[in-house]
């Protein structure tokens, strides 16, 4: 439901942003046309509005528990119910005049357009905090705490340690000392200077699957996986069954080095570990291959540590 949310929110903020555009141009043009193109925008927008308020409800039961900052939801949910909340009073006085529907009260109109534009400035800061949730604090984008990465010490099954993101145990939301534009270019940085580990070799269901860690100064700090026949890295969901391993470390480690060369970083980031440190997904050929944490606080690598995890 969380994903949902943001799916269906989108619409209904544009049907009622239009609405008050309409009714503006409307009442600055003298159209009277353009009043029942606003009217129809906002009925719409409103019925929307109110399916994305029951979904983000229902997102939020889902979010409970987590980490993600309880005041930044707080702060998205009562934004988004003030706006639909005016929206909705203009639409009923819309309604309750005795003209035919998408008419326009014009010794009204300022003070409705007034209020119409309270409405879209409430509805702009529920979409900034939306924003901030999703993309920030990955809220419905990944499991925020301690993320597994498809790394393994051993070959088999995965009852055996893999390698996860350690993260303190008390939240430490707040105002980060590093920005995150700033974490994508301490990223980016990073991203020339790490270098291919010694390559694990996993079978599956009768599949060879070829896992490396990404080191920098000895310690692991990403977990990449690579198609065992030619080397080529493997975007995150990719599967490739391979029968046979025909490259050699050697080989392996070149490739890696030569596709991390090219690889870029994305264009957001948001924050994970309880707010210590900042997801940073890095791209090979538009496809997203892992992520690189940054530390909030002084920008350097996150590396990762070992736990153990239940058998599948």
């Amino acid at each position: 439901m969380e994903q949902l949310h943001p799916a269906i929110s989108h619409f209904p903020f544009a049907l009622l942003l239009m609405s008050v555009l309409f009714d503006a141009l409307a009442y600055a043009l003298k159209r009277p046309s353009l009043h029942t193109v606003g009217f129809w925008n906002l009925l719409a927008g409103v019925i929307g509005g109110f399916m994305a308020l029951y979904s983000g409800y229902l997102a939020e039961r889902h979010l409970l528990g987590t980490e993600i900052p309880g005041d930044l939801i707080a702060a998205h949910r009562y934004v988004a119910l003030g706006a639909i909340i005016l929206f909705g009073i203009l639409l009923c006085a819309r309604l309750i005049q005795s003209r035919p529907a998408g008419s326009f009260n014009l010794r009204g109109a300022p003070g409705y357009l007034l209020l119409a534009i309270i409405a879209g400035g409430l509805l702009g800061s529920s979409g900034r905090s939306g924003h901030q949730l999703v993309f920030e604090a990955a809220a419905g984008v990944m499991q925020p705490e301690r993320p597994r990465v498809a790394v393994l010490p051993d070959a088999g099954a995965s009852h055996h340690a893999v390698w996860a993101f350690g993260s303190p145990g008390k939240p430490t939301y707040g105002r980060p000392s590093l920005s995150p534009r700033t974490a994508r270019v301490r990223a980016g940085l990073y991203l020339r200077r790490i270098s291919p580990g010694k390559p694990l070799l996993r079978n599956r269901n009768g599949c060879k699957e070829v896992h490396i860690p990404l080191l920098h100064n000895n310690l692991p700090v990403a977990g990449v996986r690579v198609d065992p026949e030619t080397g080529r890295l493997l975007a995150r969901g990719e599967y490739v069954c391979a029968k046979t391993v025909r490259m050699g470390a050697q080989d392996l480690a070149r490739h890696i080095r030569e596709s991390l060369a090219n690889a870029s970083v994305g264009a957001t980031a948001w924050q994970g570990g309880h707010g210590a440190y900042w997801n940073v997904p890095f791209f090979r050929s538009g496809k997203m291959i892992d992520i690189l944490r940054i530390s909030v606080f002084d920008g350097s690598l996150v590396p990762l540590t070992t736990e153990p995890v239940a058998r599948e």
